[in-house]
């Protein structure tokens, strides 16, 4: 099934949020509560890279989704779902408009905006002026800590940036982690010609339908000690979260802004709710893109949000098209491992990105 947006009452709903804010205070990644028991008897172990907190997910070669569970839960059974037969690392927390501001300045330099929405999204605004005068992108009050909703060449030239160290140049948004050189004009009534694979030494990227379905499903204790298994839900659960606010008993921001409760939701906003492997907001937040799709026109994405109603089930199959500009997804970032041979030269690289980062 492909989710379907319309943009006019999206766009409704996005001005009422302007206008409607409860700030929440804000929050850093020092801030992030620690690895669960779980997590923790899973092998699961961060890493702060980029100024993002990261947790490895290991046990390569795990067993697919039960293509049972897959049917029973509404989805396409697909045979080898959730297997991923290599370590990686995945971010805790979702991109945030404050850490994705300073890509938006850097990029609009060079190349402009054209008062995209598919670059700024809903939480940052343009000043009158040039659109390359970086000074001109400010964050609409109340949004500094809400994750972002973008589109996915945007998300893909995030990820190319943070892969070249943030560096300034035109030259760090058009390769590193995807070939941006191949992204069309954005008209979906032309042929796709963008390459979507992640492209060889790619240090951060965003992760495929199996590492997400993975590291957010996938639990190598789920029946006991070495009894692995998957959850229904994002949540180390086969019961559907609780949604409302966290002080009111939630466990998730689902669709919490077209149930009218207008209010921004931090990074790890529930702090006892996630995955088997320590991952926040795999329900509630934003919707995520992921690198793979089913055709060369849509992209899968996967997670529930707080602008719309959608399903956490692991079996949805959600999609959205990569191409136009009026579906805006969220960003969580998958990160290289790395192996004995290139593991000082990635960690003394993540050090200085993450020093430019403060």
């Amino acid at each position: 099934m492909r989710r379907t947006f319309d943009g006019v009452a999206r766009s409704v709903v996005i001005s009422a949020v302007m206008i409607a804010f409860i700030v929440c205070d804000s929050t850093t990644r020092a801030d992030l509560p620690p690895l669960s028991p779980r997590a923790i008897g899973n092998g699961g172990s961060i890493t702060q890279a980029a100024g993002y907190e990261f947790v490895t997910v290991g046990n390569p070669g795990n067993a697919p989704v039960p293509a049972q569970l897959q049917d029973d839960t509404g989805g396409v059974v697909r045979p080898n779902l959730g297997v991923v037969n290599y370590s990686f690392a995945i971010s805790r927390t979702e991109v945030t408009y404050s850490e994705y501001l300073p890509f938006v300045r850097a990029y609009a330099s060079h190349f402009g905006d054209d008062r995209n929405f598919s670059l700024i999204g809903s939480g940052i605004d343009r000043l009158p002026g040039s659109d390359r005068d970086p000074n001109n992108y400010v964050i609409i009050p109340g949004y500094e800590h809400s994750p972002v909703e973008v589109g996915w060449r945007y998300a893909a030239r995030f990820c190319n940036w943070l892969s070249n160290d943030r560096r300034s140049d035109a030259a760090a948004f058009m390769s590193g982690s995807y070939d941006a050189a191949t992204f069309g004009p954005p008209d979906t009534s032309l042929p796709p010609q963008d390459n979507y694979n992640r492209q060889p030494g790619a240090r951060f990227f965003l992760p495929t339908l199996d590492e997400w379905t993975k590291a957010m499903y996938y639990d190598p204790s789920r029946y006991g000690p070495g009894q692995a298994g998957y959850w229904t839900y994002p949540t180390s659960s086969d019961s559907q979260p609780a949604f409302g606010l966290p002080a009111a008993g939630g466990e998730s921001s689902y669709a919490l802004v077209r149930r009218g409760i207008l209010v921004p939701l931090m990074p790890a906003s529930y702090p006892g709710i996630m995955s088997p492997w320590g991952l926040f907001d795999g329900s509630g937040g934003a919707a995520e893109w992921l690198e793979d799709g089913a055709d060369r026109r849509f992209r899968y994405t996967r997670g529930s949000s707080q602008f719309d109603f959608g399903s956490d089930l692991i079996g949805w199959d959600p999609q959205a098209n990569a191409q136009d500009l009026s579906f805006p997804m969220g960003i969580r970032l998958g990160m290289t491992v790395p192996t004995s041979s290139t593991g000082l030269a990635l960690l003394l690289a993540t050090f200085a990105l993450s020093r430019r980062s403060r």
